[in-house]
């Protein structure tokens, strides 16, 4: 699906318009209201991308992306949060930003010391490793589903914030907010078991 240069009749519908065809987007599949939010947003995105400085052909692909992304993600989007436009610019941009760093990431070098693996560990590291790794597990456990999910996120799965907000599909403020709780509450746990890591 090529990006339309033409917008749809679409045009001047409201915030509730959109949220109609999202809702119909990820509950009934509904292609005729996917091809309407395309013929819409993807010039949009497409322009908005563009100003980035990238070439017409990777800003017709970021926002084909960006629109791919809309029809698979459909479901995490939230009207209560925001307006579909800004969830939709917000793919838009994220997609864009990875879109710079893949495109301007120098390919690695494998003679680079920073590949080569750890060197050997003694057989009590490995136990106290062992030990405290399990102790930060079950603290983790101890947290509110919500904050344990985006520490994961951060530090396990190591998602920057803003790829953590679009796939909860809640507001950048709100991953920050509960990862500072989350760490909070972490190292108030740990520090109630500080004396069994000595």
């Amino acid at each position: 699906m090529s990006v339309r240069t033409q917008p749809s009749d679409a045009v001047g519908n409201g915030p509730e318009f959109w949220a109609e065809q999202m809702r119909l987007i990820a509950d009934d599949r509904d292609r005729e209201a996917f091809q309407t939010l395309f013929d819409y947003y993807a010039p949009r995105v497409k322009s908005f991308i563009l100003k980035s400085g990238l070439s017409h052909t990777i800003c017709e692909e970021v926002a084909q992306e960006t629109l791919l992304t809309v029809w698979r993600k459909a479901e995490q989007f939230n009207p209560a949060l925001a307006s579909a436009s800004t969830w939709i610019y917000t793919i838009a941009r994220n997609k864009k930003i990875d879109r710079l760093r893949r495109d301007s990431r120098p390919l690695p070098d494998a003679n680079d010391p920073t590949f080569a693996g750890p060197g050997e560990i003694s057989p009590e590291a490995a136990v106290w490793h062992s030990i405290n790794a399990e102790k930060v597990h079950a603290a983790l456990n101890q947290l509110p589903d919500d904050q344990k999910d985006v520490l994961f996120m951060a530090f396990i799965e190591e998602n920057a914030h803003a790829k953590i907000s679009e796939n909860l599909g809640i507001p950048l403020g709100t991953v920050k907010s509960r990862i500072r709780l989350g760490l909070g509450k972490l190292k108030t746990l740990l520090a109630d078991q500080r004396g069994d890591f000595t």
